[in-house]
């Protein structure tokens, strides 16, 4: 499919879909434990429902709050959100979710994306409670 960037001049348009089904956010199972290369951050939180009317539900600035678990229409459900998936990947070490990956997402998620000065972040400490440690410090500042 190469990749999110295709951009071939005068080539034909492509469709790339892939879809993961599981129960809602307040079943018991977890997400598959695989790769979410195809996940844009702010497409978390949409339903299949949601696709029938693609353009109006899963629009920006819309597609942001859904994502964020702030806003959906009165006649949806939401999804799972960017921040509980986030966070169920962390507590199950999945991928993007080990200690290791921890400076990578505080550097592309929590300042390319939420703009948290650094003076109100955690310490990052290379440990297996690394994740604990930045969150709970964040979270009292």
């Amino acid at each position: 499919h190469r990749g999110a960037k295709y951009s071939m001049k005068d080539g034909i348009d492509r469709v790339m879909f892939i879809v993961s089904f599981i129960g809602r956010p307040d079943e018991t199972r977890q997400l598959s434990r695989g790769t979410y290369f195809h996940m844009k951050w702010l497409m978390w939180g949409h339903t299949f429902r949601d696709l029938h009317d693609a353009y109006r539900s899963m629009a920006k600035p819309f597609s942001i709050m859904r994502a964020l678990s702030i806003w959906k229409p009165r006649n949806r459900n939401f999804g799972y959100d960017l921040i509980t998936a986030t966070v169920m990947r962390i507590a199950n070490m999945q991928q993007g979710g080990s200690p290791d990956d921890l400076p990578d997402f505080v550097e592309n998620v929590i300042e390319k994306i939420f703009h948290l000065p650094k003076v109100l972040q955690g310490t990052l400490e290379y440990s297996e409670q690394a994740w604990v440690i930045y969150l709970e410090e964040t979270m009292d500042k």
